[in-house]
Order: structure tokens, then C-alpha cells, then sequence
């Protein structure tokens, strides 16, 4: 048997281990191969993958920048280092890489499309559209570039035609969870509750743990007036939520944070708000979470703290740009206006919150900020 062979069958075997979903496994494998032929490009280029796998993303990219320094016109292994750059949030970075991998094969359409996912985590959606775009020339059938481009569409406010794209993804894969859970969040924003809730339902029958889409479903029913169901599902995403903490990432505990405020479990909520307020520097973020604290102390009816986070929403806000507003796409409030409209809080509660959200979201003139002084 030769050296090669030997490395290959190792190989093989990680493979196996991997498909498996056995990473630290086919780790251990793919070491004993790249151990035994250190040029062999393969091992090198899965074990990464295998790292990416486990969340070591900052280990993954070592591996691919072997493969790289191997052979440096390996356009998977530069899309590959650019997705576990894209994980650490460094999207530029990520970019970077998707166009070298684009440059050295202009039809890969995976780079393409994942260029198109950092560019739509930069917030450049005309520019996310693009290359979403580019990914459906190359590939008319490909699912994922269809709901991105939707996704995109949403977040400029063109909801009729980001449904128009969710409806192609399912009619693409009507089992899709993603495409009906996104095109029953445009209509919930368009008060088309009725027909959220049925996209919502195919969601979850597609994939009951879909805690985002119990979430979605819970606004939707609150808002047509059906607190106790809507209560139901807000309590299943919060435990689906709960049970996989440790894969949540920042959004997802935000979004945990602030069902346990809608079924005012608020301390439980405000827990990971306030680890929330230090991990983002971003004014939507900010304003939606701290928003969020203070509307727990509201619910609470505690009245020191909520003079206290009252002073110090405001003063964050007044620091804000002039023309600051929190597009409902961004952060639509929905599930929160419903909690606190039907809520039991007294009506001054219930005026000031709202007029906040108003606020927040550029219905009311900043000018007119000196009305909240009366609090």
C-alpha cells in the first residue's frame, strides 16, 4: 500500500465520520492523513470544514489558508475561508475573499450568492440584489438565491415583490420552511394576519422546532386578538430557544429576550438585553433593545427603574442623528405594540410606550421630543 493510498483512505474515512456529523471524529482522521501526506490538499480543506462545523471558525481558516497556500487558485477553498470569516462577522474580510473566488471562476455561483449574504449583513441590499441576481442567471432553480433576493426586497420595502420571490423559492421547494416562514413576516407587516398564520402553520408543519416561525405566528394571532394562543406560541419559542442557547446567535437571544418580555417574563428577558446592549454598537440595535428594557419595567409596573430607564432612553435618543429612524423592517415593534395595546398597564403606560415606538420609527417630529418631559 502506498503513502498516498494510506493518506486517501483516511481521508475517505473522515468523510464518512463527517457525513456522520462526527467532526472531532473525522478530525482525528483527517490529522492522521494530512500527518502522512502534508501537500495532500483534501484533508486540509475537510478538516476545516469539519472546524466550521464545530463553530472554530478562526481554527477553520488556518486550514483553508493551507489549502490556499497550497494551491492558491482553489476558488472552493477561498469561499470557504470567506463563509468562517463571514461567521466572525467580518464581512468585508469575507468579501474579499468571495471575489477572489469569483475572480477565478465567474460562474461559481455559491460565492456569488454568498457575497450577496455579507452585502445584505452590511445592510447594501441594491447591492445584495446583485449578486443574488447573478446567482439565478447561473442557476434559475437555485432556491436560496431566490428567498436572499426576497429578503433583500423586504428590507427596501418592496414587499409585494420580495413575496413575488418567496413565492418562486416555493414553488421551487414548496418544503421550504425559510421561504414560507419570510413571506408570512411581509404579510404580517402588510396586517394580513390571516395569511400569515397559514404560511406560518406550513413552516412549522414542514419543521415543528421552527422557533422563529412560532414566534412570527404568536404576533400575528396576538394582533387579531387571540392573546391565549398567542401566548402558546411565544412560551414554544422560547423553550425551543431555551433548549439550543448555546447556537443562538445575537439576534436570536434578542428575539428570545423579547418574547420572554411579551409573556413579561422581563427579568428572565432583560438578562440577555443588557448582554445584548454590550455585544452591538449598532443605533437600530441599540434602540430596539434598550426600547425593550424599558418597556420590562413598564410591564412590571415598576415605577423607580422605569423613571430611571426612561432618563436614559432618552438620553441615548437625543444623541442620535436628527433624521435617526428605526424602519419597521428593521425592527417592526408588532409583537410589542400588540403586548402592550392589550395589555393590563394603565392608559398613560400605554400612551407613552406607543408614542415612543412612533417616535423611534419617525411618525412623530423629533422636534416634539419635549413632550415626554411631563413623564
Amino acid at each position: 500500500m502506498t503513502v498516498d493510498s494510506d493518506a486517501d483512505e483516511w481521508n475517505d474515512k473522515g468523510n464518512v465520520l463527517y457525513r456522520l456529523g462526527k467532526y472531532d471524529e473525522a478530525i482525528k482522521c483527517y490529522d492522521k492523513a494530512i500527518k502522512i501526506d502534508p501537500k495532500k490538499i483534501f484533508p486540509k480543506k475537510n478538516k476545516g470544514l469539519a472546524l466550521y462545523n464545530l463553530r472554530k471558525y478562526d481554527e477553520a481558516i488556518k486550514y483553508f489558508e493551507k489549502v490556499i497556500d497550497i494551491d492558491p487558485s482553489y476558488a472552493s477553498a477561498w469561499n470557504d475561508k470567506g463563509n468562517a470569516l463571514h461567521n466572525l462577522k467580518k464581512y468585508d474580510e469575507a468579501m474579499e475573499c468571495y471575489d477572489k473566488a469569483i475572480e477565478l471562476d465567474p460562474n461559481f455561483k455559491w460565492a456569488w450568492l454568498n457575497k450577496g449574504i455579507a452585502l445584505y449583513n452590511k445592510r447594501e441590499y441594491e447591492e445584495t440584489i446583485k449578486s443574488c441576481n447573478k446567482t439565478i442567471e447561473l442557476n434559475p432553480n437555485y432556491v436560496d438565491a431566490w428567498i436572499q433576493k426576497g429578503n433583500a426586497l423586504y428590507m427596501l420595502g418592496k414587499h409585494d415583490e420580495a413575496i413575488e420571490c418567496y413565492d418562486r423559492a416555493i414553488k421551487l421547494n414548496s418544503n421550504s420552511m425559510l421561504a414560507w416562514n419570510n413571506k408570512g413576516t411581509v404579510l404580517r407587516i402588510k396586517d394580513k394576519h390571516d395569511l400569515a398564520i397559514e404560511c406560518f402553520d406550513k413552516a412549522l408543519e414542514i419543521e415543528p422546532s421552527y422557533a422563529s416561525a412560532w414566534a412570527n405566528k404568536g404576533d400575528s394571532l396576538q394582533a387579531i386578538g387571540n392573546l391565549s394562543e398567542a401566548e402558546k406560541c411565544f412560551n414554544e419559542s422560547i423553550n425551543l430557544n431555551l433548549k439550543n442557547i448555546k447556537t443562538l446567535d445575537f439576534m436570536d437571544k434578542i428575539s428570545l429576550a423579547e418574547n420572554l418580555v411579551k409573556v413579561k417574563r422581563c427579568e428572565e428577558g432583560r438578562k440577555y438585553l443588557l448582554h445584548g446592549l454590550n455585544q452591538t454598537r449598532d443605533s437600530v440595535d441599540q434602540c430596539g433593545i434598550r426600547f425593550l428594557v424599558l418597556s420590562s419595567y413598564f410591564l412590571e409596573d415598576d415605577s423607580t427603574d422605569c423613571a430611571r430607564e426612561f432618563a436614559s432612553f432618552l438620553e441615548y435618543y437625543r444623541n442620535l442623528k436628527e433624521d435617526f429612524k428605526v424602519k419597521k423592517e428593521y425592527w417592526d415593534f408588532i409583537g410589542l405594540i400588540n403586548v402592550i395595546s392589550k395589555g393590563n398597564s394603565d392608559l398613560q403606560t400605554k400612551f407613552l410606550l406607543l408614542n415612543l415606538i412612533d417616535l423611534l420609527q419617525g411618525k412623530i417630529d423629533r422636534s416634539k421630543l419635549s413632550f415626554f418631559h411631563s413623564f
